[in-house]
């Protein structure tokens, strides 16, 4: 053992199953609670009790298992059955090494960017890749003329008065979708965990393509709406204030198109078999994440 590591009498060493040593780290522990869905103070309190615990029984050096045992058992008893078995769940998923394709739908001003971001970090994810992003670099190799579609904003690919039945934006769906596969396949290929977060994916499509490729990965997908036309709409006045470098304005002055994209993407959620969620809290749809990430994976949150 490192000597300057040794010297440090408060030092505890958590062992991982791939060999390698670090010193406990509160931080860590309370990130990892965090796919329960609890909120970040009583994870980090939970965390800190631990390791307290642990250092105050004698130990120098532990297994990162056994700190994750002990942990789901001050869960337990802190909060409740259902987090700690959520909490034991995961961790085998974890292990399994089956990469999850997390797909976040939605019309403008629903909440999704705000929400993937705390979604990402509640559960591990590193790779967040907006779909206006991955829509842009088509546009730059895909000229105008071949698909012009590509160069419409979602909303007004839905509601072109010459295309009633928005197949304009259903060919820009395709197109973004098969780009969206190709880096989602990527990241899978790494053993990564990838959120694919906007409005321009086909629901449903991402987790067909994936399953016809013979893709490993566990792909869940959710549409995001927001029924309430007014709070819709202060919804992307509030985001015109706080952030002008966004296309807030865009967006108001194209109200009713945001509205039929919603309408239209609620549609083809419907007849592919995508669950839509109207105002449920962050807790509950780290909840229904976990819960349907771990039945693809063929576990329960229940299992011990």
């Amino acid at each position: 053992m490192d000597p300057v590591l040794s010297s440090d009498t408060n030092l505890l060493l958590v062992h991982n199953r791939y060999g390698t040593s670090l010193p406990f780290s509160v931080e860590m522990l309370a990130n990892s609670l965090l796919v329960t869905g609890i909120q970040p103070p009583d994870a980090y309190a939970i965390a800190s009790r631990l390791g307290t615990s642990l250092r105050l029984e004698g130990h120098s050096e532990i297994e990162s298992e056994r700190v994750a045992a002990r942990a789901g058992d001050l869960l337990e008893a802190l909060v409740g059955a259902a987090e700690a078995g959520r909490y034991r769940a995961w961790r085998r998923f974890r292990h399994l090494g089956r990469p999850l394709v997390l797909c976040l739908l939605g019309a403008p001003g629903v909440g999704k960017s705000s929400l993937a971001t705390s979604l990402a970090a509640r559960l591990g994810i590193h790779r967040v890749v907006p779909t206006e992003a991955v829509r842009e670099i088509l546009r730059s190799v895909v000229g105008k003329n071949l698909l012009p579609e590509l160069h419409l904003p979602a909303h007004e690919a839905v509601t072109s008065p010459r295309d009633p039945f928005g197949n304009g934006f259903l060919r820009q769906a395709q197109a973004v979708s098969n780009a969206a596969t190709a880096v989602a396949e990527r990241s899978v290929a790494e053993g990564r965990h990838v959120l694919l977060v906007g409005a321009h994916l086909v629901p449903g499509g991402m987790r067909q393509e994936l399953r016809q490729r013979g893709s490993p990965a566990v792909v869940v997908e959710m549409l995001l709406t927001l029924e309430d036309e007014r709070l819709h709409r202060a919804r992307l006045l509030r985001r015109v204030r706080s952030d002008p470098a966004m296309p807030g304005v865009r967006h108001l002055q194209h109200f009713g198109a945001v509205r039929a994209l919603q309408d239209k993407l609620g549609e083809l959620a419907r007849s592919n078999g995508v669950v839509a969620h109207e105002g449920a809290t962050e807790k509950l749809l780290v909840e229904w994440i976990v819960d349907h990430t771990l039945a693809g994976a063929g576990l329960s949150p229940e299992a011990t």
